[in-house]
């Protein structure tokens, strides 16, 4: 009896291993592992060797809790003004934001706007509206504690024209 045991279990793991490698070789077949893409190479140093493709087109992005990751894209730190759409009155006028990147608080201040109604729009990536804000002083502090770590629009408005819009970046 031992002996038929025994002879069982080759043969199972010899077709488990036959099977894995035939998965194998179907998957790099397809070409599974494969992209398309515009440039690419592999760079060699001291350090090690790395290879790095450009124009990757394929990408998923996962959402959690704390965050969101996009796999697949190479994304630039930047802080910068996304979109102006209207001229601020020559040297008079301004709007800006900060900190930027922020954590729990962000800060816009206004200068040279007189009697006039100005309000904000937070959008997300995707361009929802996530919050209406009004702006009723020179100097106006969000708390913005409650968003996940991502990258954000505020946008300015008078309630007919958007003044500016920022790239805001919360840690």
């Amino acid at each position: 009896m031992r002996h038929k045991n025994y002879r069982f279990r080759l043969i199972s793991t010899f077709l488990s291993i036959t099977l894995f490698a035939h998965l194998v070789a179907a998957t790099i077949a397809a070409g599974a592992q494969t992209s398309l893409n515009a440039a690419g190479g592999n760079a060699q140093g001291s350090g090690g060797t790395v290879s790095y493709s450009a124009g990757q087109v394929f990408f998923s992005v996962s959402e959690g809790a704390n965050g969101s990751l996009t796999a697949g894209i190479q994304q630039p730190y930047e802080i910068s003004t996304a979109v102006s759409a209207a001229e601020l009155d020559d040297t008079k006028q301004s709007v800006t934001i900060y900190p930027n990147p922020f954590t729990h608080y962000l800060t816009v201040k206004l200068e040279g706007f007189k009697d006039e109604t100005l309000s904000c729009i937070l959008l997300d990536q995707s361009a929802r509206m996530l919050q209406k804000i009004r702006l009723n002083s020179d100097q106006t502090v969000i708390d913005m504690s409650s968003l996940k770590p991502a990258i954000y629009f505020l946008s300015v408005s008078d309630g007919r024209i958007n003044l500016k819009t920022f790239r805001i970046i919360k840690h």
